[in-house]
């Protein structure tokens, strides 16, 4: 575990609890999204976060106006984080793909283009897997990709940072003199050949500037365990008591350097909770009430509910953080943008004063952010 905590901020900019839109002054229509997007990342990255964070949804439906309205549309993640490349200056962006959906050589592409137009601020979370609305609108078998899901993440991965390394850093000598930009050897193809991916490289754009854009993963399946714990950095998952995240975090680090990960390097473990802040904590528990009578079908349904005033919720944060069971949160606004303003505003400053935040941004790329080493070529391991 570091010494300061990972903080991430989830977008959704209808908010992320299913009556959020309906609270005073909560975002309501998905047009205004470009304007929330630049609003949410600019108090994100005042506030100091490490991240601002975007998950993905392959279908639609009007069933989720009820459950998840903030997945009804939505602007794709992978533009929403180019976008906000421009408008942000310390902040990571961490989006999502499907790794059943994509293919890896526009994935690494985007990603390392990304990487550099941010400055090395970018973050990928894979999504693994199918359901049966996401496989229809990709003409896929959804039974087919179930049960291979893993296994082609794991290869997709491994394609990425073959296609990553393609260029050696040093690749582009630009000698004016003697006419040569690049350094032939310096440039490699992947030949990747795997059962679910093949590409063949090498990629047509420069290696990451972080070298490896960080991976992140949500679940706590035995797969899911496996694939961050072996190639990830950043394991997203809900647990509701300190313990069973304690268990699960020494499950996961030990797991990694089971398969030969220095252990600077060894995955951390986030958890997403739903804060509800206010000045008092009177005030607090009178929003969270008004919050859940507005969708009562949906009361005890998200985890990670945190009700009160900013040394409150803090407090529970640190307790968590301090126990060695998580080394960071990733805050879910229950409406926007309010409710993010006021846990820049009330909570931020109380983990600062407790020590276990920093101040302001000391590094400028997410891998620094995250205490993350710049990665080695493969080409240079071999």
């Amino acid at each position: 575990m570091g010494e300061q905590m990972i903080l991430g901020a989830a977008f959704r900019a209808l908010g992320a609890y299913p009556s959020g839109w309906r609270m005073p002054g909560a975002e309501r229509q998905p047009r205004r999204e470009p304007q929330v997007l630049v609003k949410a990342a600019k108090i994100a990255e005042r506030a100091g976060f490490d991240y601002l964070y975007f998950g993905d949804w392959l279908s639609t439906g009007p069933e989720l106006e009820a459950t998840a309205p903030h997945l009804l549309a939505r602007v794709d993640p992978l533009s929403a984080v180019a976008f906000l490349a421009a408008s942000t200056r310390r902040i990571g962006l961490v989006t999502s793909i499907n790794t059943t959906y994509s293919e890896a050589y526009s994935i690494a592409r985007q990603a390392a283009s990304i990487d550099l137009l941010s400055g090395g601020r970018l973050g990928l979370n894979l999504h693994v897997g199918a359901n049966e609305p996401a496989a229809a609108n990709y003409g896929k078998d959804a039974e087919w990709d179930r049960l291979n899901a893993y296994d082609r993440a794991t290869e997709f991965i491994d394609a990425l940072r073959r296609l990553w390394d393609s260029w050696d850093d040093d690749a582009f000598i630009a000698d004016a003199a003697t006419g040569r930009l690049i350094d032939p050897s310096r440039v490699h193809p992947a030949d990747f050949d795997g059962a679910f991916i093949q590409t063949a490289g090498p990629l047509n754009a420069l290696r990451p500037v972080q070298g490896a854009v960080p991976l992140a993963h949500t679940g706590t399946s035995p797969r899911a365990h496996e694939l961050v714990a072996t190639r990830g950095n950043i394991a997203i998952a809900d647990f509701e008591g300190v313990a069973e995240a304690f268990d699960y975090r020494a499950g996961l680090r030990a797991a990694a350097l089971a398969a030969g990960r220095d252990p600077a390097d060894a995955p951390a473990l986030v958890i997403p909770v739903l804060p509800v802040v206010a000045e008092t904590s009177e005030r607090a528990d009178l929003l969270a009430n008004e919050l859940l009578a507005l969708a009562p079908a949906t009361r005890g349904r998200l985890p990670g509910l945190l009700v009160g005033d900013g040394p409150a919720v803090a407090a529970r944060l640190e307790a968590w953080f301090g126990s060695g069971a998580v080394d960071g949160f990733q805050i879910l606004s229950a409406w926007m943008p309010a409710q993010l303003e006021a846990f820049a505003e009330l909570v931020v400053p109380e983990l600062r004063a407790r020590g276990v935040v920093r101040t302001e941004y000391t590094g400028r790329t997410l891998r620094e952010h995250l205490g993350l080493r710049h990665p080695i070529s493969a080409y240079a391991l071999d």
